[in-house]
């Protein structure tokens, strides 16, 4: 993506609505590009992150790893995606 291609998906962006043209251009300036393959973990539950993610193709699903006594699984919570 090319840095027209980030500023489109920031201010297109709903979290951003109502942010001035100064705020915008310097989230815009700390921006960065990830591409990720499918079925590669983003992050894992209970990691600290320094990132915020925003979703500009694709789909990613949110998952949670239970346990049950001796059962252990993982649980989709949503699947979000453009």
């Amino acid at each position: 993506m090319d840095p027209s291609g980030i500023q489109d998906t920031i201010e297109n962006c709903s979290f951003f609505k109502g942010l001035n043209t100064i705020e915008l251009e310097g989230i815009i300036k700390l921006s960065q590009v990830e591409t990720y393959e499918a079925g590669e973990k983003i992050f894992n539950q209970r990691e600290l992150s320094d990132k915020f993610y925003i979703l500009a193709a694709g789909h990613v699903f949110l998952g949670k790893s239970i346990g049950l006594d001796a059962r252990r699984g993982n649980v989709t919570l949503s699947l979000l995606g453009k």
